[in-house]
């Protein structure tokens, strides 16, 4: 059975056997392959493909000058006792850390791996799993 996984690249991955086929062009994809990509749900490969990786995810990944520095503008401009809606929180380090220092946090993510670790390092956040495209709040919330 063709398990088919598709790189940020739209390198096609034939999972069942480890092969990498197709090409870089994702228009290149042959009808096959596209009819299978068209019944994925991609959600469920993102929160799944995260949940594996998400440990050694931590590991790699550092924060950016760039998310830092806008974090810090932010913060300059958040009142006292705001609320915050982070979308795609991962494992909240280091932004919904310091995102909870200032204000009440709330961390959405797809990933459940992600929110356990997530839940360790920030704790005072409340977290939720959840695709954030499906996401329904009450109007105002955030």
């Amino acid at each position: 059975m063709l398990i088919p996984k598709v790189s940020s690249h739209g390198v096609l991955c034939d999972t069942s056997k480890g092969a990498v086929s197709v090409s870089q062009d994702p228009n290149v994809i042959d009808q096959e392959h596209r009819s299978l990509l068209s019944h994925i749900d991609i959600a469920q490969l993102v929160q799944e493909s995260y949940d594996e990786i998400a440990p050694r995810y931590l590991q790699w990944s550092i924060p950016s000058p760039a998310r830092l520095k806008y974090l810090g503008k932010l913060l300059e401009h958040l009142p006292e006792g705001a609320t915050v809606l982070e979308l795609g929180c991962g494992a909240g380090k280091p932004c919904t850390q310091i995102l909870a220092e200032h204000a009440e946090v709330t961390g959405v993510d797809i990933s459940a791996a992600q929110l356990v670790l997530a839940e360790q390092l920030v704790p005072k956040a409340h977290l939720i799993q959840a695709d954030m495209m499906s996401l329904n709040f009450p109007k105002s919330s955030y």
